[in-house]
Parts: structure tokens; C-alpha cells; sequence
């Protein structure tokens, strides 16, 4: 049996999952539901459910901190992106960030189930465009820990998670603007990150900082 925690603003969703599934002949359950990841951490207990079935977009929130909030309260708990986004960018932030697949929800009852038994058993199930020099970047990024940095560089995210500015991490280091630029240049590119803030969430949802 498969037990779900499914976390979705929309109840029409949950609905639709419920009459979906039927435990006695699907060996898939709903046993847990929230609209929001703060009453998640607050009120669903870790024991109650298998896997994640996460919605990408929940009212003010952003997705790469709901993955990484989720996975510091549940550590070990398989996710899955259950989403109508269906662009090439999010899929890819979210393997990155680790989810184990991502399924769209115009989806049809049997694909859904198959990719939830695949999860169930460990595995990760790509989206069809990940070729395979994706594939096998993503599965070394979660099998041989690709996430990590320097005592530096910790140091200098550590400053800029805080709001400090260049100028202001370079006189602390005794170091140069221009070299703290290049190091956080250097870690955007490494990630994938468009901006410090969007790799700061990335580095933290794989435990990094």
C-alpha cells in the first residue's frame, strides 16, 4: 500500500485524486492532505504517509524553498511535483532539487500510478525531454553528494544569505570585491542559479548550507 501526503491549494485536485484512487484496488491511499507547507510541518506526523505528492505552485510561496523545507522535515521522504507547469526550466529545478518525478496532471490515471510505484521502490522517474547526459548528471548529483562547497565559499553564502553586500564580505575576508563577484559568478554557474538568492535556496534544499 502506497499512502500519500498530498499537499495542493486546490481541492478540486484532492478531489479528483480521491475518486481517483481506491485503496482496496489500487493499493494507493490519500492518508494525509494540507493546503500549505507550514501546516504540513506542523500537524502531519512523518509515519503517516510514503511519498510526497507536491504541488509546484502554492499561494506566495516559492517552490525550491517548499522542496527544501520539506526535506529538512522529512529527510528521507520521497517527492513528487504534481503540476499543470509544464515547461522544460521547473522540471529541471526540480530533479535538481531532488524530487523523485514529475508528473503532470492532465496525466492519466495509469501513468500516475506507475510512476508512484516506481517512486515507491526507489527509483527516479525523468520526465521524457532529460536525455541521458541529464540523467546521469542528476543521479551523480544525489549518489555522489554534487552539491558542495568550500569552508570559503560557505562562508561567503553564509554573508550573503544574511543580506551583506560585496563590498562588505570583501573587507570582512581581506579580500577584494571583484574576488568575492567571481567566487558567487563561479557557484551560479556550477547550480544553474539565475541570481544569489535563487542559489542560496538551491544550496540549502540539498543540505549544503
Amino acid at each position: 500500500m502506497i499512502r500519500l501526503l498530498v499537499i495542493d491549494d486546490h481541492p478540486v485536485t484532492v478531489s479528483g485524486l480521491r475518486n481517483m484512487f481506491r485503496a482496496s484496488r489500487d493499493g494507493i491511499e490519500i492518508t494525509a492532505y494540507e493546503n500549505s507547507i507550514e501546516k504540513v510541518i506542523s500537524g502531519i506526523d512523518a509515519g503517516s504517509f510514503d511519498i510526497i505528492l507536491l504541488d509546484l505552485y502554492l499561494f506566495d510561496t516559492d517552490p525550491l524553498l517548499n522542496v527544501g523545507r520539506l526535506r529538512d522535515h522529512f529527510p528521507g521522504k520521497p517527492m513528487v511535483i504534481f503540476s499543470s507547469e509544464e515547461s522544460e526550466e521547473w522540471q529541471r529545478k526540480m530533479f535538481d532539487a531532488g524530487v523523485r518525478s514529475y508528473i503532470f496532471k492532465s496525466a492519466s490515471r495509469k501513468e500516475i500510478m506507475g510512476i508512484l510505484f516506481k517512486v515507491h521502490e526507489g527509483k527516479i522517474v525523468f520526465s521524457d525531454f532529460i536525455l541521458t547526459g541529464d540523467v546521469n548528471r542528476l543521479t551523480g548529483m544525489i549518489d555522489k553528494g554534487f552539491y558542495t562547497v568550500t569552508n570559503n565559499q560557505r562562508n561567503i553564502l553564509q554573508y550573503i544569505s544574511q543580506g551583506m553586500t560585496y563590498k562588505a564580505i570583501a573587507s570582512l575576508k581581506n579580500t577584494t570585491t571583484s574576488s568575492i563577484e567571481k567566487t558567487m559568478t563561479h557557484l551560479r554557474r556550477k547550480y544553474g542559479a539565475h541570481n544569489n538568492a535563487e542559489l542560496v535556496s538551491i544550496l540549502r534544499t540539498r543540505k549544503v548550507l
